[in-house]
């Protein structure tokens, strides 16, 4: 327990001191000549701080044009893991510093590297329809970053067997509904990244839901890490165990933590509880990967 309360005190630390960093990471567009599908908001992305965490919170919605921004170790010379950030919001926002830079960083500060995916979204007034959230995830933001992640490897200092993926809430909804969709790439594309596999080579969900009640296509060499609230009012904690279950059922590797007092939207810095301890049991988790 000492070790994971060291832990907490880091990151309240790391969080404390670099909470407006974001903006000094490299920042690079999905598709260089904007995303295809002609998918556009009438109106302008907007980015507000909701003040939910004392700390910068902003929820970005009106997503028109994907990015990625970039985390890397600093100091790296050799090729190494990196771990795609999927926040959450309910495919109508981006909750993108909770659940998305905050995790980067966090993972900056145990050796990391990582990616945050500011992926397309609905109108924030738009229905909570998975027929309408379903037809943006097909556009393949997801499948798109794990490519890009991969085509520039060398470049951006990444083991390309080491491209590991972590989901928050909707961004977990959206990395099952990826285990249906990766493909290996297309050996004769045009652009050089969808020649890329969009497989991630593992898959952490925390507090998600399941896309349209569709289960995970487990991939026997993509282990899981699950983390739940018992307690969650909006993601039942059902839906961790049967992941888990039916990941393990079929031959695959899952590890699943359920905390007893968490709720839902806890994100990487919760406010108290025995769960504030989570962000160092995935670190150790990819470490024994």
């Amino acid at each position: 327990m000492n070790k994971f309360i060291r832990c907490w005190r880091w990151l309240a630390i790391v969080l404390l001191c670099v909470g407006g960093a974001a903006s000094a990471q490299q920042e690079v567009p999905l598709w260089k000549d904007g995303a295809p599908g002609g998918f556009k908001h009438p109106k302008p992305e907007l980015s507000e701080d909701k003040h939910e965490t004392g700390r910068l919170d902003r929820y970005v919605t009106y997503v028109s044009n994907p990015t990625l921004t970039l985390y890397p170790v600093a100091g790296a010379s050799t090729p190494g893991p990196i771990v795609l950030v999927l926040p959450g919001g309910g495919f109508r926002f981006v909750c993108i510093d909770k659940e998305g830079h905050e995790m980067a960083r966090y993972l900056n500060s145990v050796g990391i590297a990582a990616a945050v995916l500011k992926y397309r979204t609905t109108a924030p007034d738009a229905e909570r329809s998975w027929d309408l959230f379903s037809p943006l995830l097909a556009l393949g933001d997801m499948g798109r970053a794990i490519r890009l992640l991969r085509a520039n490897a060398a470049e951006w200092k990444i083991d390309p067997a080491k491209i590991h993926t972590i989901g928050f809430s909707a961004g977990g909804t959206m990395a099952i509904r990826h285990t249906i969709d990766a493909s290996d790439g297309k050996s004769d594309a045009a652009d050089p990244v969808e020649r890329m596999s969009s497989r991630p080579n593992s898959i952490a969900l925390v507090y998600t839901t399941l896309p349209d009640q569709k289960l995970p296509k487990v991939d026997k060499a993509a282990p899981y890490f699950i983390v739940h609230g018992a307690d969650d009012q909006k993601a039942a904690v059902g839906v961790a165990t049967k992941v888990f279950q039916t990941v393990n059922s079929a031959g695959g590797s899952a590890e699943l933590h359920v905390f007893a007092k968490a709720d839902h939207g806890f994100g990487v810095a919760p406010a108290s509880g025995t769960v504030r301890g989570w962000p160092a049991l995935y670190a150790e988790w990819l470490r024994s990967r």
